[in-house]
């Protein structure tokens, strides 16, 4: 099962992105591959800039509410380049007030050498889709028993 399933599975649904959103990130991905919409697809040849900038893009566009950012570690894409755009991310989404989580697989080593880095400035991080997703069903879950009490 993949991120998106299991995210309908506790009842979470993924905006379509807008043409507007998805032109602006088919600019960042190498010419003919990958993915546009939500979820947004890399495909292997991801990058620090693609990251950083489809993060930019997504929390910039007012169309979600959370953002959760996914990878399969890659002997292609240094460790670094998760790390450094996944933090600027959440920097950004902190500051709009929008929560952002990490899910990051493949690696025990590199996820705890990303993981650190990322929950010493906040950011949740979770070595499988199933936990990722069930994190931000809760939080969902808890932000309707918020507004309803208030």
């Amino acid at each position: 099962m993949n991120f998106m399933d299991i995210c309908g599975k506790y009842g979470l649904i993924l905006p379509k992105f807008s043409d507007k959103l998805a032109s602006k990130i088919e600019k960042l991905l190498p010419p003919g591959i990958g993915y546009p919409y939500n979820p947004v697809d890399g495909t292997a040849n991801i990058s620090y800039n693609l990251m950083r900038g489809a993060l930019e893009e997504i929390i910039d566009s007012g169309e979600v509410d959370m953002v959760a950012v996914t990878a399969i570690r890659s002997f292609f894409v240094p460790y670094d380049h998760f790390e450094r755009s996944w933090r600027e991310g959440f920097r950004l989404a902190k500051e709009k007030g929008i929560p952002m989580l990490g899910v990051i697989m493949g690696d025990d080593d590199a996820f705890e050498l990303i993981a650190k880095k990322l929950e010493a400035l906040g950011m949740p991080t979770y070595p499988t889709p199933e936990r990722g997703a069930l994190a931000l069903a809760h939080l969902y879950e808890y932000s309707l028993v918020k507004t309803f009490l208030s």
